[in-house]
């Protein structure tokens, strides 16, 4: 898979093998994780329960505003992924136009912090690569998500943000 800026700066992946393009398929599936463990882990209270009120006007007047942000973040990486296309050229194709990088951005965020919670990934689990899933597939699998997730947040990170 190569990964290059767009002439109006967005991102151009191309010659995506089929297993990366399963695993971006997925993206905004996980991402929009209903899981108990992951929307806690997303949607942290942030005083952790220290204080109520702080707590509880967090979750009234900030919570719906980052629920759309994501929920629009993601229809947008849909809306990217339903055009998706082989070129006879580039191979299976992917434009993400520039202002839908940040969405991308979240979308990836989010899908990490839910395989994270969902699979119980420790620091630990990922410093010492795929080996550490205790012989898991499914455990084995997220963890491999969770990589190329962030490889993937890297490069489109580094395309906004490097000349």
């Amino acid at each position: 898979m190569n990964i290059r800026i767009t002439e109006d700066g967005g991102a151009q992946l191309d010659d995506i093998d089929e297993f990366a393009a399963m695993l971006i398929r997925e993206l905004p599936g996980i991402a929009r994780s209903d899981d108990d463990r992951a929307q806690a882990r997303i949607y942290q209270r942030p005083t952790g329960g220290e204080d109520d009120d702080i707590d509880d006007d967090w979750k009234e007047n900030v919570e719906p505003e980052l629920r759309d942000l994501f929920a629009n973040a993601v229809d947008m990486v849909v809306d990217d992924l339903a055009a998706m296309k082989h070129d006879e050229l580039e191979g299976l194709m992917l434009i993400i136009p520039p202002n839908h990088l940040d969405p991308w951005m979240h979308t990836l965020n989010l899908a990490r912090l839910a395989l994270g919670e969902i699979w119980d990934v420790t620091e630990d689990d990922m410093n010492s690569g795929h080996g550490s899933a205790n012989g898991d597939p499914e455990r084995t699998m997220a963890i491999l998500k969770i990589d190329f997730y962030g490889m993937l947040m890297e490069f489109l990170i580094r395309l906004k943000w490097e000349d």
